[in-house]
């Protein structure tokens, strides 16, 4: 019995000093993360985790693709493209800011 005892003290000790260094590495982790970055870096970093928020935000509508005949060997980039106005919005604008993208 007293030797259970003895080992379930050291497991209670040797936890503690666990969760002690857990925090203080994390802790020291935390305080020096922007130590020695500029602040065009951090601004990036900024930039990603709100742009991570905002994509959360987007509805992605696939639709079913239409063929098009499509020149290999223009003159021109542009002819490659067909005509825009043969290819109306797929969706209803909510808002006064939308985007659709249209590839091939």
């Amino acid at each position: 019995m007293l030797e259970s005892n003895k080992n379930l003290k050291t497991i209670v000790i040797l936890l503690g000093i666990a969760l002690v260094v857990f925090g203080l590495i994390y802790g020291g982790i935390s305080l020096t993360q922007n130590i020695g970055k500029s602040q065009k870096v951090t601004s990036i970093e900024s930039a990603e985790k709100k742009m991570d928020k905002l994509y959360k935000d987007i509805t992605v509508n696939i639709i079913e693709p239409r063929k098009g005949q499509v020149n290999i060997n223009p003159p021109d980039l542009k002819e490659t493209l067909p005509d825009i106005s043969k290819y109306p919005p797929q969706v209803v604008e909510t808002t006064s800011s939308f985007i659709e993208i249209f590839f091939h």
